[in-house]
């Protein structure tokens, strides 16, 4: 990671944009070796996160299975397509801080896709949401993303009913619910 600066002494702010440059190569004699065309990326963005649940309910024991896709981009014009830092690494969390992993990635290439799986037994009864957040390799951390899914854990319980027929014996059965 480098700082541009211009001058070298300035504090000079430079749009996020992707720029032609040209790189001379000098002898110690000072006379020019070799140019090579090149480019400078100025990247302000950072990485766009999505998480996707394959399904909404889980019961006690299963594994939650998030589908996780990371986008870098390192600006909004048109001279930056396919251009980024690259991914360093996802955090994934719950706001109680019952569940926290880091994974790093260490990619150079803009988009990411993987998956995470979670033992169901962490989470309470009901609704439950976990959150990620990512980073490019310019430290730039991604908004919140986040999945929500519901955790069933109360086991079936059996009701029993009477049922009674003109002129037959009455009868107990279990309704499970």
């Amino acid at each position: 990671m480098c700082t541009l600066r211009y001058p070298s002494s300035g504090t000079e702010l430079f749009d996020a944009t992707s720029f032609p440059v040209l790189i001379n190569l000098y002898r110690d004699d000072k006379t020019l070796d070799d140019s090579k065309p090149s480019s400078l990326t100025i990247d302000n963005k950072p990485p766009e996160v999505q998480l996707t649940i394959p399904k909404s309910k889980f019961s006690s024991g299963q594994n939650i299975n998030i589908t996780y896709s990371i986008a870098d981009f390192a600006c909004d014009e048109p001279s930056c397509g396919g251009k980024c830092a690259g991914i360093k690494s996802i955090e994934f969390f719950t706001l109680d801080s019952s569940f926290s992993q880091k994974v790093d990635i260490a990619s150079n290439e803009c988009i990411y896709s993987s998956n995470i799986s979670i033992n169901s037994d962490i989470f309470d009864d009901g609704l439950n949401s976990v959150f990620a957040k990512a980073t490019d390799k310019f430290s730039q951390v991604s908004d919140d993303a986040s999945a929500t899914f519901t955790i069933d854990n109360t086991p079936p319980l059996a009701l029993p009913i009477f049922l009674c027929w003109l002129g037959r014996s009455c009868g107990c059965q279990y309704i499970w619910r």
